[in-house]
This record gives C-alpha cells, structure tokens and sequence, in this order.
C-alpha cells in the first residue's frame, strides 16, 4: 500500500527505496536552519534529527509498554517508529563533532530498524503475559528517518530494539521510577 505525506506533496511512496530516499533529503526547515547558519560567518556545524531516544524512563517505547502493562488500548495512529537507545545517541552526537562543516553537515539519528506500533505492543504483552488491545486506525505515513548516512560512519547502535523492549519491560514491571512525561508520538496533528 502505498505511503503518503501531505507534506510531501503529490508524491506517493511505493516502496522501501523510494521511501529511504526520500527520508535522507533534508526538509524545509533544515535548509532553513542551514541558510541561516551559512549567514558568512563560516561556522562550522552539525545538524542531528533526533527520533526517538530511549531511555528506561521516557520514550516511545516506555509510553506502549505502559499502556500494555496498565491493560489499556494501545493507539495505532502512528503506525511505525524508529527508536534508538539514549547513550548510543548521545555517543554518535559527541562523535559528529569531527564532521562539523559550512555549510552545516545535517544527519538524521534513529535507529536503523523501522518498528511496527503493534509488533512493539504484542512483544510488551507477551513479557507482560497480557494480551495487548488497540484503538485507532493505522494510518498510511509515519513520521520515520533513514538512518544510513549515520550508521555507515557511526555503526551500528550497541543497543537492539529487543534488548530495549526487554529492559523496559523488566523495569516497569518491577516498579522502576518514570519520568511520567508522555512523548505523544501518535498524534498527528502537531498538537503534544
């Protein structure tokens, strides 16, 4: 089924290459931020798009594993999500120092994987022992990056999408602190 983004125009997405292609050109408001950047003083920058860290304590994922654990309707607006773990963004952030440039050098940092919503929900409920539910309908676009710009210099991140799930799981089922900050990464309206 093909992806489609109003704002990306009249363009419809019809498979994983043109989906990664499109992801890897930078949109409006980072050409923005480059132009105003470049302003003749030279300075040397890096531009990271950052979606979504995760920590024990916040996140994408910490936000469906409590819905699942509390029992609650996970929303499938949002149908997709790229997640990496928090150190390893902050590692490639300290490490994109040496690639500073002008005009800026611009990297999206997610994860590698593209992660269904409801994949993400079942694995919380299958450690949990609950059968997860869900409301919503799953759209047909997902706010989404391509990652491989950054992981060919970078690597890979040290931490996988099922280590996170499992770590998360361990710490909420045990009663671990939260940060009790929702990320509203299913809303679709620009509204958090």
């Amino acid at each position: 089924m093909p992806l489609q983004d109003s704002s990306w125009g009249d363009m419809t997405i019809t498979d994983q290459e043109q989906l990664e292609e499109r992801m890897s050109r930078p949109t409006d408001a980072d050409i923005a931020a480059i132009r105003t950047l470049e302003g003749g003083w030279g300075t040397r920058v890096t531009l990271l798009r950052l979606n979504y860290a995760i920590d024990l304590r916040y996140g994408v994922l910490v936000d469906i594993a409590r819905t699942v654990f509390e029992r609650r309707p996970v929303d499938l607006r949002m149908p997709l999500a790229n997640v990496i773990w928090q150190g390893d963004a902050n590692s490639v952030c300290m490490r994109s120092i040496d690639y500073c440039a002008s005009p800026p050098f611009v990297l999206n940092l997610p994860g590698p994987e593209t992660l269904s919503t409801r994949w993400i929900a079942e694995q919380f409920a299958q450690r949990f022992g609950h059968v997860a539910s869900f409301t919503g309908e799953a759209s047909h676009s997902a706010l989404l990056n391509n990652s491989a710009k950054c992981h060919r210099p970078f690597g890979y991140p040290t931490v996988t999408p099922d280590e996170m799930i499992d770590w998360i799981a361990e710490w909420i089922a045990a009663g671990g602190a939260l940060s009790n900050k929702p990320t509203h990464f299913q809303m679709r309206d620009g509204r958090f």
